[in-house]
């Protein structure tokens, strides 16, 4: 268990998002900032989007009572110590039972995360651990942690494996990118000008619900009342008093006022981010470029997932085991296993067939693992001479693409590679 002995009042459990309520009026909730919950998943070894512990301006004292924890603060330069000796932010550490982590304050962010190895042993509520303090919903029992609160843990020991470390994302400046609309003809021409050209300051009423605005006052153009419709994440309601609110995470599923513009995903948990008095401004983006600024930000979150290409070692591996055997290949062959009759994601096999043009299709074949070993052995295997070299290179894509097509010709292809010998790996 994480035991919490002196939390932040704004501590609660968030992981990805609740998706598909928001028709019945359930919020979408999740973390402020997902790139920061995405990084301290992987320096621990979770799934991108796994619940954590977010904690606005310090996450105050913890203690662990179980065997073993590896844990990971990440979103800021908070101040890290275990026992009163400082560590170190964006990267994992391993505590001990009895240990005491205390996260301090950071100038650089608002909100932070505390990722745990496997996760919290939290149930799912509308298919979400993520907390909606208002409502009651998700998380910790609907509410934010409490001092003498014991959180459970997946995994009651740290993996054995070296702790990880990842160098500070630095984050993008300049302005923040928004589609105008919808009901941005509410608004006179001089207003819309101003919200593009003039600056805003964030102030000290903010919150997972929405961040406040003040700087120059946004005229109407006919009233601000309009009949209720949707609102997200990112709208920018403007009401009665000309200054803008910019919804945030918690933000509900309806709102009467007139939105001027909505912000672009991929700058809302930068946004998050800034503390009060920082200075934003907007820029307008068409909905094609926001679209593919979306994109990117998906696939770096995605990204996270593999440690390999992000995260450095902090320390080098011992005794790594070396690849299994393959299921029903000869002794010491080279060939990796495979679950299930399915094709999995083996580095040996994509590493080699990466030099065909047609390897980023194999990935998503189910092939049986006689298939799999025919066709990577003949992928892998040194051919004898050119001409031989030149029926291998061709044979590989020719039975893949027939296997996903065409089950029967996919079989006969593969038999003809079994009879020439040529699915058999080179000793």
């Amino acid at each position: 268990m994480l035991r919490a002995i002196a939390p932040t009042p704004f501590v609660t459990l968030q992981d990805g998002g609740r998706r598909g309520w928001r028709r019945f009026g359930v919020s979408v909730s999740g973390a402020m900032d997902r790139m920061s919950l995405a990084i301290a998943n992987a320096l621990v070894g979770n799934r991108p989007m796994e619940a954590a512990l977010e904690f606005a301006h310090a996450g105050g004292e913890w203690l662990v009572d179980a065997p073993s924890c590896r844990i990971a603060v990440t979103g800021g330069s908070f101040g890290v110590t275990i026992d009163g000796v400082a560590a170190a932010s964006f990267r994992s550490l391993t505590l001990r039972q009895g240990q005491r982590l205390h996260v301090r304050g950071a100038a650089d962010a608002v909100w932070g995360y505390i990722a745990v190895a496997g996760g919290f042993e939290v149930a799912l509520q509308f298919g979400s651990r993520s907390t909606h303090a208002r409502t009651g919903i998700g998380g910790w029992s609907g509410r934010t942690i409490q001092p003498g609160d014991a959180l459970p843990l997946r995994m009651p020991r740290a993996p054995e494996e070296p702790d990880r470390a990842i160098e500070p994302p630095e984050r993008a400046d300049g302005p923040y990118h928004v589609v105008l609309g919808p009901q941005d003809d509410y608004f006179t021409e001089e207003a819309l000008a101003a919200f593009l050209a003039a600056g805003f300051q964030v102030t000290r009423q903010m919150d997972r619900m929405a961040y406040r605005l003040d700087g120059p006052i946004l005229a109407h153009r006919d009233g601000y009342n309009i009949i209720t419709d949707s609102v997200m994440p990112g709208s920018i309601q403007v009401p009665g008093s000309g200054l803008p609110i910019v919804l945030m995470r918690d933000a509900p599923t309806v709102g009467g006022y007139p939105k001027i513009a909505s912000i672009v995903e991929t700058d809302l948990g930068r946004l998050a981010q800034q503390r009060p008095g920082n200075a934003v401004s907007f820029r307008a983006v068409t909905p094609q470029e926001a679209h593919v600024r979306g994109c990117r930000s998906s696939r770096r979150i995605s990204a996270a997932r593999d440690c390999r290409a992000r995260v450095r070692r902090t320390e080098p591996e011992k005794n790594t085991p070396r690849p299994p055997v393959g299921r029903g290949g000869r002794k010491g062959s080279k060939l990796p296993r495979t679950r299930g009759g399915r094709f999995s994601y083996c580095m040996p096999i994509l590493m080699r067939m990466e030099l065909d043009e047609n390897w980023r299709y194999a990935r998503c074949l189910t092939l049986p693992p006689r298939a799999v070993r025919s066709t990577a052995a003949a992928a892998i295997a040194p051919p004898c001479n050119a001409g031989a070299r030149r029926r291998n290179a061709a044979a590989v894509p020719a039975a893949l693409q027939a296997k996903a097509g065409n089950r029967t010709a996919g079989r006969h292809t593969l038999r003809g590679l079994r009879k020439t010998g040529r699915h058999r790996q080179a000793p």
